[in-house]
């Protein structure tokens, strides 16, 4: 008796087979991308097979890394992974390199650049870069390591704990304060009056009787700051109008009188007197 297989299916989504691509799904191109043992290009893979081996990148076996790299190739088309480009460059540039290594060119000189050095460099640079993004990997990441959470506080006002105060104590606080001001005597100061005229007549009399006097006897300590002022500005105008000099001792600075005019003691000229 003759069975006929059921179609096998290409996909089981959820225990449904699936016999055919679903008409309304749409598959771009080169949606599916493969990495084999996670290589990122040929500089990667080289120098994976370098560091495997304990190679010196600027010494490398030519040989040898190129026939390991040919192998790669040939297990990417058995698994019917079409080869990108920059592999398959990769590969000629490797031929390339062999074959100048093995066949010198008798006409060139001892001087040459090694084919080599090219390639090295660019290995070089990338052995540097994929160090540094290992460094940088191991750094934390927000949103991969470190996550940033926002949480808003509650619209609610702080508790407040008032001290426990016993009727007593505020009555008594009451009654302090209540003395305390009664304790306290308002007064008034009134500042006096002082005439720079006045002062002025005062110190021509104080000189006619002592014929000379310092400073500090001129002062009525009475009369506190202001009178220190009014009787400084006499003092000035007397000089300036030339009916008092001025003398210097070792130490002090001597008032006395003008000669010339102690007629101004006359009460009647006091009105002369700015």
């Amino acid at each position: 008796m003759l069975t006929v297989k059921s179609e096998l299916p290409i996909a089981i989504v959820q225990g449904q087979h699936w016999t055919q691509y679903p008409k309304d799904v749409y598959i771009p191109e080169n949606a599916l991308e493969i990495s084999v043992d996670e290589f990122t290009g040929p500089l990667d893979l080289l120098l994976y097979l370098i560091k495997k081996q304990n190679f010196d990148i600027l010494n490398i076996p030519i040989v040898k890394i190129t026939a390991q790299y040919m192998e790669y190739i040939g297990m990417m088309q058995e698994l019917n992974l079409e080869p990108v480009a920059e592999y398959l460059a990769m590969a000629a540039l490797l031929a390339e390199i062999k074959s100048r290594m093995l066949l010198p060119n008798p006409e060139s000189n001892d001087n040459e650049k090694d084919p080599r050095s090219r390639l090295a460099e660019q290995l070089y640079a990338y052995n540097l870069f994929q160090q540094a993004a290992a460094t940088l990997d191991k750094w934390p990441r927000l949103e991969r390591d470190n996550f940033v959470t926002k949480v808003m506080p509650p619209n609610k006002m702080p508790l407040v704990v008032l001290p426990t105060v016993r009727l007593e104590e505020i009555v008594k606080s009451i009654q302090f304060l209540i003395e305390k001001n009664r304790r306290v005597k308002h007064h008034s100061v009134l500042i006096g009056q002082i005439s720079v005229k006045d002062r002025i007549f005062a110190v021509l009399q104080l000189l006619t009787t002592k014929l000379t006097a310092t400073f500090s006897e001129l002062l009525l300590f009475d009369q506190g700051r202001m009178g220190v002022i009014v009787t400084f500005m006499a003092i000035l105008e007397l000089v300036k109008t030339k009916y008092i000099e001025l003398t210097q001792d070792d130490v002090y600075i001597l008032l006395k009188i003008n000669p010339d005019n102690l007629d101004i003691l006359d009460m009647e000229r006091k009105d002369q007197i700015k």
